[in-house]
């Protein structure tokens, strides 16, 4: 049996000021942990100038935390959160930009689609896909000023999609310079691409995780949407990077109607490809989909019926089992009354540079990365103030769940035949008499 490897980690520590206080973000566990103006100053103070927080604290002197039993408290949380090291001082990087009242001084996690090059045509794919590069792609050069200014920011929390990332010659130098950068990045891969050499290279990459598509337990699940022969070269692809002693390798399924009868197999399959966790996700009917796809997608009852099941009986002995979150209780207190984590808490990067609310939507009028900074685009896109202006219909209006999912997302409204102003189908609520069973989550 190959040994796993040991947790690496080429991304810091950020700490960036927010109009409610401030956001800690912890690489270790992937996590921003939300400040009060006073522990932010304190932190921030013990950051800049390399002492603890015990001398940070004396030489404020706020009055806002009322003595040394409350630093205690505070030093033990932030210990235990991994906000301080064991001397008790902060290594975090400091960005002092607050944003407006409201809204956030920078995303949260960027989506960073690198190319719409693809060798695979899946029928559940939201990308407008080519078999090669399409001209107008950043450059490697351009992903270096992009991550620069992520780190400024504060955002270091990203993912790396296609497309097909693997198609890109110059893959090595971008995954580089994450790690000039300290950004935290997830690379999203089909898998069948990767030989011994792509591998090896994946393994000294400065990433932390490495997603495989792989959409069912066996050949004819996974190919029925993935094509013919896919779930071979995926597998041997999982193969290499476990040998190699990639970081934090993962299944990431797919959940769709085509596969909804053969994920208890999972549980055998990822245990001999020994990867580290098996994660699950809901296939997204947005509306460009609906017309090709619409037959793989399940309701909300029906997925979360099915994965609570899946999930009692997931053996003890196969990697961990996750489940992405139905509802994002966790974004909750950086959204508006009505509104998805699009242009709040998340954004996407095109291949061509395009900054955009949601990769689910494709908008020309986008502004770019090339021509301008990624703070500005964050700040003043016209292409986002839609989103940060949406204001409920009447169903979401009357609805006591509100406060809970804000409407839920979008592009499954418009995949649904609603409106911008219309709930997720997928919403905690009672939507035309069908509950959604948010019990479960």
């Amino acid at each position: 049996m190959i040994a796993s490897p040991q947790p690496r980690s080429f991304a810091v520590s950020f700490l960036r000021r927010e109009w409610f206080g401030g956001l800690f973000y912890v690489p270790r566990v992937h996590e921003y942990y939300r400040l009060a103006p006073e522990h932010f100053s304190l932190l921030a103070d013990a950051a800049r100038s390399g002492e603890s927080v015990i001398k940070s604290y004396g030489r404020l002197n706020t009055e806002l935390i009322t003595g040394m039993d409350e630093l205690a408290d505070l030093i033990w949380c932030w210990q235990e959160q991994g906000l301080l090291d064991e001397d008790l001082g902060c290594s975090a990087c400091v960005v002092d930009e607050p944003g407006l009242v409201g809204l956030l001084s920078a995303p949260l996690y960027l989506q960073v689609q690198l190319t719409r090059a693809c060798n695979q045509r899946c029928r559940h794919c939201f990308v407008d896909t080519c078999a090669a590069p399409a001209v107008g792609e950043l450059t490697a050069d351009d992903y270096r000023r992009l991550f620069a200014q992520l780190a400024c920011i504060g955002c270091p929390s990203l993912a790396l999609s296609g497309g097909e990332p693997l198609l890109r010659p110059d893959l090595p130098q971008i995954l580089r310079a994450l790690g000039d950068h300290g950004l935290d990045a997830r690379l999203f891969t089909n898998g069948t691409l990767i030989t011994p050499g792509v591998a090896a290279v994946l393994a000294e990459a400065p990433l932390c995780s490495i997603s495989v598509s792989l959409d069912g337990a066996d050949a004819a699940t996974h190919d029925r949407v993935r094509g013919a022969g896919s779930f071979e070269r995926a597998v041997a692809g999982i193969r290499h990077l476990v040998a190699a002693g990639a970081p934090q390798v993962q299944l990431r399924v797919t959940v769709t109607s085509a596969n909804a009868g053969s994920l208890d197999r999972l549980a055998e399959l990822s245990s001999g490809l020994a990867v580290q966790r098996v994660a699950l996700m809901p296939f997204r009917l947005s509306r460009e989909l609906a017309p090709r796809a619409r037959d793989l997608y399940l309701e909300r009852t029906a997925y979360a019926q099915l994965v609570a099941g899946l999930v009692r009986r997931w053996p003890a002995s196969a990697p961990p089992l996750r489940s992405l979150a139905i509802d994002r209780a966790d974004l909750s207190p950086y959204l508006p009354t009505f509104g998805c984590p699009g242009a709040h808490t998340t954004a996407t990067v095109t291949p061509d540079g395009r900054f955009m609310a949601c990769g689910f939507f494709d908008e020309k009028d986008a502004w770019n990365v090339r021509e301008h900074a990624l703070h500005d685009c964050w700040m003043a896109a016209p292409n986002l103030r839609p989103w940060r202006r949406l204001e409920a219909g009447g169903v979401c209006r009357a609805c006591r769940e509100l406060a809970r999912c804000h409407g839920g997302c979008r592009a499954r409204a418009l995949g649904a035949g609603r409106g911008m102003d219309d709930p997720d189908p997928w919403g905690p609520c009672a939507v035309e008499g069908v509950p959604n069973a948010a019990a479960l989550f």
